[in-house]
């Protein structure tokens, strides 16, 4: 197992993308500690955990504060002893952020930017002396392929994220400790595409960069909407959650000691497909 002994921290670990990666990397030998503002749920995907078998850790936290997160971070160094991966996938990403920046009021931009950038930034400084003081570590941030091609609040908030794993790469290689950042494409599948309402899907669109005239928009049924998203990929293969899954395992692993600084896109191609 590649990951025995190891400890791996994973912030919106309640559900989606976080759980999903803790099923994985518990399945390799690491112990996990999921945070999340919903402490109900992140303490039942913990448990679940815990009843098979594995060791985690379910906390209350909300990225956006400092403290706290330094709080929970103190937590899990002295229940687990180190820290070794950090997975910040906490973030906002409802369809109002992917309309233009007129529409949305200034204090919904400031909750999107708390949670999607000073919230990486909160937990990667928070965890960094825990594992300095181990030999070093990985951490990889959630970006979007939104933050490649989008000019909404929300593909802007990513694109943020990237530089921000740049910069952080540099400052904590002191420590042998990489940072890199996942992108991931849409990751479902069509059929589940066409059942979104219109709105959603139009958002959608505009998270990747692309805004159709209205006077198109008026005549594409959601199967047409459907058709142009699947087209912005290469791959004519629907993404999967364990697409992502993977590229997390292996930016935690040995086989990634040589990367930092870096953003693994993982969308079928799509940044590429415009």
């Amino acid at each position: 197992m590649r990951f025995e002994g190891k400890v791996a921290v994973i912030t919106g670990g309640a559900r989606g993308l976080g759980s999903a990666f803790a099923d994985a990397i518990v399945a390799e030998g690491a112990k996990v500690a999921l945070l999340d503002v919903d402490e109900a749920e992140v303490g039942q995907t913990a448990g679940a955990l815990e009843k098979q078998g594995f060791e985690a850790l379910g906390l209350r936290c909300d990225v956006r504060d400092e403290h706290e997160v330094e709080a929970v971070v103190a937590r899990v160094a002295e229940r687990f002893g180190r820290i070794d991966f950090l997975i910040n996938s906490a973030a906002l990403h409802r369809r109002k952020y992917n309309q233009p920046f007129k529409f949305l009021p200034r204090d919904e931009v400031r909750a999107l930017f708390d949670v999607n950038v000073m919230g990486i930034l909160n937990c990667c400084l928070a965890v960094r002396p825990v594992m300095a003081t181990n030999g070093g570590g990985s951490i990889v941030n959630l970006t979007s392929t939104a933050g490649h091609t989008s000019v909404t609040p929300y593909g802007v908030s990513k694109l943020a994220a990237r530089g921000l794993t740049l910069a952080l790469a540099g400052e904590f290689a002191e420590d042998e400790i990489r940072v890199n950042a996942v992108s991931p494409g849409f990751v479902g599948s069509a059929g589940s595409l066409a059942e979104y309402p219109k709105e959603n899907l139009m958002s959608l669109l505009a998270s990747q960069g692309v805004r159709l005239p209205e006077s198109i928009l008026a005549r594409c049924s959601n199967r047409d909407l459907v058709d142009v998203f699947m087209s912005l990929q290469l791959t004519r293969r629907e993404g999967r959650m364990d697409d992502i899954v993977k590229a997390l395992l292996y930016l935690c692993s040995d086989d990634s000691g040589f990367v930092t600084g870096e953003t693994l896109k993982v969308g079928g191609g799509s940044a590429a497909g415009f």
